[in-house]
């Protein structure tokens, strides 16, 4: 008689497997960014293109839905860093629907302005 051990694969081997299965999804997720759906790229470029190459304004976030729906957030030094972002936005062909959600002074004893700006990413034409 051969002493046989089983191994029983328990909790440990399941949240490996569930583990990889997470990197799997998150790995096939991020790669349309790249192969099957590079727009998602050239969406960002024209964006960051919109801006000023020096500073003055900023983003602190950046919402994009299925849709291509866009919601910015940032601040600035002053409205009219914010105005221009705009009709930056406005004058390229990609963007879409660009309106100012607000643009407020960010606190009492500041210069600085936070604002929100929707748009929709239209893709290449």
């Amino acid at each position: 008689n051969h002493n046989r051990k089983v191994f029983v694969f328990g909790r440990s081997m399941s949240d490996n497997v569930k583990q990889a299965q997470y990197m799997v999804d998150r790995t096939a997720y991020a790669r349309q960014w790249f192969e099957r759906e590079p727009f998602y790229l050239n969406m960002l470029l024209e964006l960051t293109n919109r801006f000023p190459e020096r500073g003055g304004i900023w983003l602190n976030s950046l919402a994009v839905d299925e849709s291509l729906n866009q919601i910015i957030t940032g601040k600035a030094s002053g409205e009219q860093a914010v105005l221009d972002v705009v009709d930056n936005l406005k004058s390229s062909p990609l963007f879409e629907n660009v309106k100012i959600l607000y643009i407020r002074q960010a606190g009492k004893n500041t210069r600085e302005e936070t604002f929100a700006i929707s748009f929709r990413y239209t893709r290449e034409k």
